[in-house]
């Protein structure tokens, strides 16, 4: 039902500067009492809006949500008689967006015996400004590949295996997300994973588990005793059919292991592994998205990404 239609002036509240003519803005109240927008863009800097009836009056074309503006508030100025007084303040809530990796700093240390990340300026600013009079650096950066929070692929395990410029995006791209809390023991195992998944169906998803290793990070005893999978779990998973697995710690196998049972199985099955996550305890358990893109490098088997989870209002 479109309760509210023509022209309209949409500014900030307080900062009469920036506002700005929406044309053909129409209002419709939605079955859950909500508010959408159709055509026009208001201003996403903006967390209050004040909308002014103009003139005119024009059909709606295909809805586009407010919440895509960011919009915390919607308020109605001059309300026409056929308005109803309930949408004076409509609420409106935006997508949140959850950092799941960390920061890269120059000699920072990812993993044991792994050398840190080093970077300089192939070109300065100044060189730039010496030759053209304008300012820009490039960067030459050197360092591994299992640099911060990062992405294996099969080719990382095995030499016929997908590198990264084979991976399908749809593994990496909005993956539907699930946590299970793995805090209670160092061992991610087969009785942990059905406990907390038990039936659910998980196949296409991305299994994130929450650890509670990445408290470590940056401090000699993040890769001690760290938390791990077993060999059991990674079969029960490997049968599940995940798109990818992830874990806020050093490594998803155990360090004194070196033959490595859950990328052999996990990647030789086509699941793709995210190690060093964080901030998975605002992750909800369900409802979230993953996306974790990494360079589309041939012959690269792992490489840094930045992993986030969006989870809808």
């Amino acid at each position: 039902m479109t309760i509210l239609t023509g022209p309209w002036i949409a500014a900030p509240t307080g900062s009469a500067a920036r506002s700005a003519l929406v044309p053909d803005l129409a209002l419709t109240r939605t079955p859950h009492d909500g508010v959408r927008v159709h055509r026009g863009a208001l201003d996403p800097g903006a967390r209050v809006l004040t909308v002014a009836h103009r003139t005119g009056r024009n059909e709606p074309t295909p809805v586009v949500d407010v919440l895509a503006f960011g919009v915390a508030e919607l308020r109605l100025r001059h309300q026409p008689l056929w308005a109803p007084a309930g949408l004076l303040h409509a609420q409106a809530m935006t997508t949140r967006v959850i950092d799941l990796s960390h920061d890269l700093r120059p000699g920072m240390h990812t993993h044991p015996g792994l050398p840190g990340p080093d970077w300089q300026a192939y070109k300065t600013r100044q060189d730039y400004e010496a030759a053209t009079g304008t300012t820009f650096q490039i960067d030459r950066i050197c360092m591994v590949g299992n640099t911060g929070t990062y992405l294996d692929s099969p080719y990382h395990r095995f030499a016929d295996g997908a590198d990264l410029a084979s991976l399908d995006l749809e593994q990496v791209v909005d993956v539907p997300i699930v946590v299970v809390d793995a805090r209670a023991q160092r061992a991610v195992d087969l009785d942990t994973l059905a406990g907390a998944l038990g039936e659910q169906d998980i196949a296409g998803t991305a299994v994130l588990l929450h650890t509670g290793g990445d408290a470590r990070w940056g401090q000699e005893s993040y890769a001690l005793d760290a938390p791990y999978v077993s060999a059991a779990a990674a079969d029960w998973l490997a049968q599940q059919r995940p798109a990818l697995i992830g874990i806020d710690a050093v490594n998803i196998d155990d360090l004194s292991d070196p033959c490595r049972p859950v990328h052999t199985t996990l990647l030789g099955s086509g699941i793709l592994i995210l190690e060093h996550l964080t901030g998975l305890q605002a992750v909800p358990a369900r409802g979230a998205r993953l996306h974790a893109a990494p360079l589309a490098w041939h012959g690269v088997g792992t490489w840094p990404v930045r992993a986030y989870a969006l989870v809808a209002p």
